[in-house]
């Protein structure tokens, strides 16, 4: 059975964000167990306006056995400074307050 990895990038700031190279990996089982990393540059390109760029990477699962699914492999929970959850950022809220400490955790 063949399980498919692609990691997506975006930005909710000016930035411009991109993956370099092939980002999309279709492997079976066996080989992922022998070899479970994948290594992609990700790269962002601060706003004219910003020092920094903010990019948010995103790893998903886009095909189990041949059948096209996707399945999100980051948690959106908040966490505040002592790493405690203090809720879950949902699309379309707005962002985490300053005193948390948010990104994609990856499962």
């Amino acid at each position: 059975m063949n399980i498919g990895f692609d990691l997506t990038v975006s930005s909710s700031t000016s930035s411009r964000c991109e993956v370099d190279g092939n980002s999309d990996h279709l492997k079976s089982i066996s080989s992922w167990e022998s070899t479970s990393h994948v290594t992609v540059m990700v790269r962002g390109y601060a706003g004219a306006d910003k020092k920094n760029a903010v990019c948010t990477i995103k790893p998903l699962i886009t095909s189990i056995g041949g059948v096209g699914y996707i399945g999100r492999l980051w948690s959106q929970d908040v966490l505040d400074r002592e790493g405690k959850r203090v809720g879950v950022y949902r699309n379309g809220d707005p962002p985490p307050a300053v005193s948390t400490v948010w990104a994609p955790n990856f499962r």
